[in-house]
């Protein structure tokens, strides 16, 4: 949980009438009152660097994040802008990562809808907002950045990698390890289009050298794993330990996955030979005898 969910800004408690500390607490109608001020600020912020926008986000208050989005400032007065989306806290914060961070979907989901949010923003710490919401199985907030990154033409940023509580990895990765099969197959959707560029990213290793089937494997997430399969993503890449997929289940007793592994190498095994039809070919004496017996008995009997 981020240190910006549920804080208050420190120098406006005392003033119930200020926009950050009404933001902060999801007053509504008390923020529709506010700004209808001649002298408000929509973008003010506290001595941490947060408007009422990052505050309202960090709280989960989506009806007072898309109060504040709908803000129009008065006709020619060029001193009052809309609610500025992108505007980062001193800790670098947007609205979006706090939102994010606090695992407040809802309010991610209002956020998106702005044209200029900007999705493939930098963050510290190598945190991504399609990472944060790929780990949390957060399907429409993936999809609402997918589609923003696909409609710039800036689809490398499916695949950069998001560095979570515990572990780092792509958002393929992430959503794997975590069983989300939805947004799984949404990412799947999405990758190059060139056989071989799509398999390394299918197969990208993460996190001690996992891959994304790994993680699913070792977690028993029979659906990921079939899609994954599905995909043609290599079950015989080994982690730095050395661990398979297969032992992976097989250790965790995850009877569907390891079924699901032994059909995949049946089917990528050549077919056997006609051991019979071989036999033949290469002893025609031996075939030429066994029908003279063939015959001898039938005539006999």
């Amino acid at each position: 949980m981020s240190s910006e969910s549920n804080a208050k800004p420190e120098t406006t408690d005392q003033n119930p009438f200020h926009l950050g500390t009404a933001a902060t607490n999801g007053h509504a109608n008390l923020i529709e009152l506010l700004l209808e001020e001649p002298n408000i600020n929509i973008n003010e912020a506290d001595e941490r660097g947060r408007t009422p926008l990052i505050l309202a986000a960090s709280n989960g208050h989506a009806e007072v994040v898309e109060l504040l989005l709908e803000y129009q400032p008065p006709v020619g007065d060029r001193l009052k802008s809309k609610a500025a989306v992108n505007q980062q806290s001193l800790d670098g914060f947007t609205a979006l990562r706090a939102a994010l961070s606090g695992d407040h979907a809802a309010v991610a989901e209002v956020l998106l809808r702005e044209e200029d949010i900007d999705v493939t923003r930098e963050y510290r710490e190598n945190w991504t907002p399609l990472g944060a919401a790929s780990v949390a199985g957060h399907l429409k907030v993936v999809k609402a950045i997918v589609r923003k990154l696909v409609r710039k033409n800036k689809t490398e940023a499916l695949h950069v990698k998001h560095r979570a509580e515990s572990l780092e990895g792509t958002p393929l990765f992430l959503a794997a390890d975590g069983g989300h099969t939805k947004v799984v197959n949404l990412l799947l959707q999405h990758h190059d289009p060139i056989p071989q560029k799509k398999l390394q990213q299918i197969n990208e290793t993460n996190n001690g050298g996992r891959t994304a089937l790994l993680a699913a494997a070792t977690n028993g997430h029979v659906d990921v794993v079939a899609l994954l399969l599905a995909e043609d993503a290599d079950a015989t890449i080994q982690s730095g330990e050395g661990m398979t997929a297969l032992k992976a289940a097989i250790l965790g007793g995850h009877v569907g996955v390891v079924k699901l592994l032994f059909e995949k190498n049946k089917s990528s095994l050549p077919a056997p030979k006609n051991t019979e039809k071989g036999a033949k070919e290469a002893y025609p004496e031996e075939k030429e005898e066994s029908e003279k017996r063939q015959e001898k008995k039938e005539v006999t009997e």
